[in-house]
Formats: C-alpha cells, structure tokens, sequence
C-alpha cells in the first residue's frame, strides 16, 4: 500500500514519517491514492501516483486549512482554490554535520541559546507576522521555542512545530552572517533529540537553503507543495 511505501523513502517523505508517529486517520488508501489527517496538527496529507478522480473530489469535499503533498499534479489541480500556495524543500537533521569551528573571541562565542523567556514573545511576534500570537505562545508555554542571547537580550529563536518540523528560524539583522544560523539549528537538534527532526525550506529562500547543504543536511529529491487559505497556525 502506498502508505508504506512513502514511510519507507523517508529521505522524500520526511512529513509522513513525522507526522504519522502521532494519532491520524487514513481517509484514502490505496496503491495508488493517500489521503491523511493528522489528528494533532490538523494537516492533511495527500499523495497520488496518477490522477485520482476520488482523492481530489474528497479534498475538495473537506478543503482542509493546511495541505501538503509532494505530487505535482495535486498541487496543479488545486492550487487555484487556495489563496496561498508554495514549493518547498525538505531537508532531514538527523545526519547533519556542523563545523563547531568558532573562535573564542567571535561574537557567536557570546550566543546563548535556551527556552525562550516569556517576555521576550513581542520579539517574536513582531518579527514573525505570519504565525497567531496564540500558536507562538503556545510554542512557548510547551517549551517548544528556542531563544537566542546576547547580554540578555534576543537576537533571534527556533521552534519546533507541532507537526515535527524544526522552523521560525530568525536572525536579526545586524547579527546574521556571523554563523548563528547553524549554531541555533545545531543547539536545536540536541535539545529536541527527535530523529525524525526536519526542515521545509522555501524554494527561493537561498540563504537558508545554502545553510543546509553547508551543514550537509540529507536533501529529498522531491519538493512538498503546501495549500492554505490563510496564515496558518496549528
């Protein structure tokens, strides 16, 4: 069954592996067609070898808030009915090689990096629009947000999406170019400890996907297309 198939390639499917660890419901399976809701995040997931009358008719039916799929003839079929619709590339952590090569005297040797302080949430907030307050919040509250220090104050965080990903990583401005990028996901990779740990790039995001290959990253062959309506939060 396709199903299985997809979690045996986890290189291309770092999604399905993550997010079917927790509870979902398989709504279409079958060799060719895959459609799956998981119960925690509320995202669905769709997958068709060939054209699938059935799988799109039952994703119209439901129209969920979040779709990802790495088929690209879904991702044609629908994207005219979703507001927002993007190309990303997934990269898995679990491999990753970092260069731990920091001079004493860099101003990365002055990063601290740990749970980030409640109060410190309007610097998230104000740059990081697109996530809800109460998403972010609840990162926080659920120690699932990293914060960045210098002196005390922040200079930029990470998080670890309810859906497995590690994401939101920022720097601010007059901080980048100085190797925090790879210190935050290094440190992240640690403390999560979560073998299934991965990222979704956006496609034109150069920087942050040069930082990947740079740490060797295990890159899919394939990008995952996601459809929303709005700004989505879990």
């Amino acid at each position: 069954m396709l199903l299985e198939k997809l979690l045996e390639n986890s290189k291309d499917y770092p999604h399905f592996a993550s997010l079917t660890r927790d509870e979902y419901e398989v709504m279409i399976h079958s060799d060719n067609a895959l459609l799956v809701h998981c119960l925690l995040s509320d995202i669905y997931l769709a997958e068709g070898l060939t054209y699938d009358e059935n799988l799109i008719k039952t994703i119209r039916n439901i129209h969920p808030t979040l779709l990802e799929t790495c088929s690209e003839w879904i991702f044609k079929e629908l994207s005219n009915e979703y507001h927002e619709h993007y190309s990303c590339i997934q990269f898995r952590l679990k491999n990753a090689v970092f260069t731990n090569s920091v001079p004493d005297n860099s101003e990365i040797s002055q990063l601290i990096i740990k749970p980030l302080n409640k109060q410190d949430l309007n610097y998230v907030f104000d740059s990081y629009p697109e996530q809800s307050r109460e998403y972010m919040n609840r990162l926080q509250k659920e120690n699932r947000l990293l914060g960045g220090y210098i002196n005390n104050k922040p200079v930029g965080y990470v998080c670890y999406h309810i859906d497995g990903t590690l994401g939101a990583l920022y720097v601010s401005p007059e901080w980048r170019r100085k190797g925090f990028g790879e210190a935050f996901i290094q440190y992240a990779k640690d403390y999560w400890k979560d073998d299934c740990l991965y990222t979704q790039v956006l496609e034109n995001n150069t920087a942050s996907v040069t930082l990947h290959k740079q740490i060797r990253a295990e890159q899919a062959e394939i990008p995952v297309y996601w459809l929303y309506d709005s700004a989505f939060h879990f």
